[in-house]
């Protein structure tokens, strides 16, 4: 094995041999430091970010200013939830940049990471531990590894790979240690169209492969297990596969992962059957995976698709969706009545909890997400009552005036609410152009905002060009706990 063939297995994503590949060479040559860095490279993709940690560390012993192991050992730390060291990395990098002029990309990947750094260490030295951990087990998210197959047979089974992570498709199994191990459970379900709720449908039963169990064990992510879909005793069977349209409804695969000891769990749910819930013509329903978000009296159901930015629910959404319950709580008028639009509305579930509380909305997105957000709207419709006209969903590109022929946007609007749309610079005199053209007096505009790589300096530039237009201030009665300070 040589260099060059752990250059290619770097180079065609086969981390695995890579990692292989060097570990013989390094045992030839143990302190070399391009192998030890490639490894860890190698390692730091597979998402073993201890085994990382070590070989960065084993570089720093031979250079402790090598800036480049520096920033990514602060990466690995930050995954790990190590957040005081991962800071003493960032720190340690800016200051040898300064003191002997190093300028290049690992030293801006440091500053970058800086911010959300500092913030995630004081926070963590202020929470308690258990809350800390229930702070991210309740952002994570079950979905499988590839479509649930259109053709479901009765009685034969299908292998899959259940998958748990967090809103960026990764996982910290410290985040699920205290529920270990996590055990599943199937059903099929489907929406009662009225409330807007799952109900078990009783027509049918989940069956798991006799030699297999359904248990995702300690330090693991995922699971693979075989099921199929029998029909439940006394019903008879008038298809032979569960994809034809015979049966009616849109049928749902409903995956439940809990702990053992613990009453905390993690619902998914995946289109078997579109139905009557999708168009036919929606290539994409079968690769969906559909969220269960119950608030106040309603039940909001938001479909998220994998790959894709706007297409999931981003953890500021669920930051922001939760303030806006809390201050209803407090001011049950607070929105009821008030014209409201949403920016960025990606998967639509702030602008979905803005109607649950009473406003009339408009949702806005880039016609690249636009189809999947009107899905969304067609789902949770129910949410309406008697206002069906109240909710509504239409095209907006920053920076630029809509199209009056097609546009559903009627400014002035009483609230602009939008989570997590700040994340490049480019984008910024664009977003506050729009913001200011669907605003009036007195229009108050609620972002959720969590710094995604900026700089203190970029930050900055952000921030005052919001001032220039809006006064910007701590929304008011924030909970300071974790669950807010995104």
């Amino acid at each position: 094995m040589s260099t060059d063939d752990a250059s290619r297995a770097l180079a065609r994503g086969d981390f695995y041999e890579a990692s292989n590949i060097y570990s013989t060479l390094l045992a030839a040559d143990p302190n070399n430091v391009e192998y030890l860095m490639n490894r860890a490279d190698a390692f730091r993709q597979m998402q073993s970010f201890k085994k990382a940690i070590f070989d960065y560390t084993t570089i720093l012993s031979q250079d402790s200013h090598n800036v480049e192991a520096l920033a990514k050992r602060s990466l690995c730390y930050m995954e790990i939830e190590k957040y005081q060291p991962a800071v003493q990395d960032i720190e340690l990098t800016l200051h040898i940049s300064k003191t002997k002029d190093i300028r290049n990309k690992w030293v801006q990947l440091a500053a970058s990471q800086r911010t959300q750094a500092r913030s995630l260490a004081t926070r963590q030295a202020q929470t308690p531990q258990e809350e800390f951990d229930e702070y991210y087990l309740t952002l994570y998210r079950i979905h499988l590894d590839g479509a649930l197959r259109s053709d479901f047979g009765f009685d034969q089974f299908y292998q899959i790979r259940v998958v748990i992570s967090n809103e960026f498709w990764l996982f910290r199994s410290k985040d699920l240690q205290p529920y270990y191990p996590v055990n599943l459970e199937f059903s099929i379900v489907e929406i009662q169209e009225e409330t807007g709720s799952w109900v078990e449908n009783d027509r049918f039963r989940v069956q798991v492969h006799p030699d297999d169990k359904p248990v995702i064990a300690r330090d693991q992510r995922d699971c693979h297990v075989r099921i199929s879909v029998a029909m439940a005793d006394g019903v008879t069977k008038i298809t032979e596969k569960l994809s034809e349209k015979a049966w009616g409804k849109s049928l749902f695969l409903k995956i439940v992962a809990s702990g053992v000891e613990s009453q905390k769990h993690i619902v998914g749910v995946l289109c078997l059957i579109p139905g009557t819930l999708q168009d036919d013509a929606d290539p994409l329903a079968l690769v969906a995976t559909y969220r269960w978000m119950p608030m106040q009296s309603k039940n909001l159901i938001i479909r998220e698709l994998p790959d894709a930015i706007g297409t999931k629910i981003w953890d500021c959404a669920i930051f922001l969706t939760r303030y806006l319950e809390d201050r209803a709580r407090i001011f049950p008028n607070f929105l009821r009545g008030k014209r409201v639009v949403e920016m960025g509305s990606g998967t639509g579930l702030v602008g979905f909890a803005c109607k649950v509380l009473g406003a009339d909305v408009t949702m806005t997105e880039l016609d690249e997400v636009l189809q999947n957000l009107q899905a969304n709207l067609k789902i949770n419709r129910n949410i309406c009552g008697e206002e069906p006209d109240s909710m509504r969903a239409t095209m907006l590109e920053w920076g630029k005036d809509p199209d009056p022929s097609t546009t559903l946007l009627k400014p002035p609007y009483e609230f602009i609410v939008a989570s997590d749309i700040i994340y490049e610079l480019v984008v910024i005199e664009d977003l506050v152009k729009s913001m200011v053209a669907l605003s009036g007096p007195g229009t108050q505009v609620l972002l959720a905002y969590r710094n995604r790589g900026l700089s203190e300096e970029r930050e900055a530039v952000v921030f005052a060009e919001f001032e220039k237009y809006f006064h910007v201030q701590p929304a008011p009665g924030v909970n300071p706990s974790i669950l807010y300070n995104a």
